[in-house]
């Protein structure tokens, strides 16, 4: 048998380190990596029969789903926005879900798509909950990594680019507080002194191939691991914080409410997170003078599903 991983080219400008992250998470769990799957293009591949962790968001072509026959797929960890639910599990495509059930879903909103159309299906949570496998937290650096904070908060110049980013803007109350939440934060966070920013969305020209872009996400997570304290809006940045057990705080704010319904939603409750409302207001579900007396500690709930989809993955393998 041999052994896939998910890569994510397409003709965008730029790449979500997060998607190379998650693929990280599910070759965890492979003796070895043979081939490269463009999660894109699954349905022309006409090699010899592979396994395939099949986790993440899908996806921007769903004309070309389901995978082909010749991929032996686990569905866990599976995402899909409402707007693509028929095109990926349509009554044309549903049988591919019926075959591989019970499906891990990223999300409850996924969860409750395929039950709607007979699928069985449950909760698995994302499987970068379980980089714990590989990686762990040491503080080394002792560095503050500031990393897309409010990253889904439109930039001031966007928000009159279009009907679509202006109505979005009046919806997170961009056009009457533009610089509120980030005045917040500024408030919050003002005594930790230096801080490193970082990224996660970045030029596809200045990591032209899937094995620069991994090679990255790896030096990512050493990152992430060697820090004294993660702050992020990037689920992809704060949830391997929580696996390696990095102190990390999720920051909610700016995002669409459809994001949060679906992608994002049960993911608050798993982390340290601060809420920002459109005038900057602050709430939290943590005590946020542990921020400066050092006493932060990661919430523990996510281990039980870190557990669970190990052994689904795990299982998976032996198989």
């Amino acid at each position: 048998m041999k052994y896939a991983i998910l890569t994510y080219e397409s003709e965008r400008k730029h790449f979500n380190l997060g998607d190379y992250i998650q693929s990280l998470a599910a070759a965890q769990y492979l003796p070895c990596v043979d081939f490269l799957l463009n999660r894109e293009q699954l349905d022309s591949y006409t090699g010899e029969p592979v396994k395939l962790i099949l986790n993440g968001w899908f996806m921007s072509h769903p004309e070309h789903w389901p995978p082909a026959p010749a991929i032996r797929p686990l569905p866990v960890a599976f995402h899909m926005v409402a707007e693509k639910a028929d095109a990926i599990a349509g009554p044309d495509k549903i049988d591919f879900f019926r075959q591989c059930q019970p499906i891990g879903c990223r999300d409850p909103l996924t969860v409750q798509l395929l039950r709607e159309r007979g699928v069985e299906a449950e909760y698995s949570g994302c499987l970068t909950l379980t980089l714990g496998k590989s990686y762990r937290a040491d503080q080394a650096s002792g560095k503050i990594l500031f990393v897309d904070m409010l990253c889904k908060e439109p930039s001031w110049y966007r928000t009159f680019s279009g009907k679509k980013m202006f109505r979005r803007c009046l919806t997170v109350g961009k056009l009457f507080h533009p610089w509120a939440k980030r005045a917040a934060l500024k408030r919050i966070f003002s005594g930790w002194g230096s801080v490193h920013h970082l990224v996660q969305n970045l030029p596809c020209a200045d990591y032209p191939t899937p094995e620069s872009r991994f090679d990255l996400a790896r030096k990512r997570l050493e990152e992430f691991s060697h820090a004294r304290l993660v702050v992020t809006s990037r689920i992809h940045c704060a949830l391997p914080c929580l696996a390696m057990g990095t102190p990390v705080v999720f920051i909610d704010g700016g995002f669409d409410p459809s994001d949060i319904m679906g992608r994002i939603g049960n993911f608050f409750d798993l982390c340290n997170t601060i809420h920002l409302d459109s005038r900057g207001r602050v709430s939290a579900n943590f005590d946020l003078e542990k921020l400066t007396d050092g006493t932060l500690r990661n919430p523990e709930a996510h281990r039980k599903l870190a557990s669970r989809m190990m052994e689904r993955c795990e299982q998976f393998i032996r198989s």
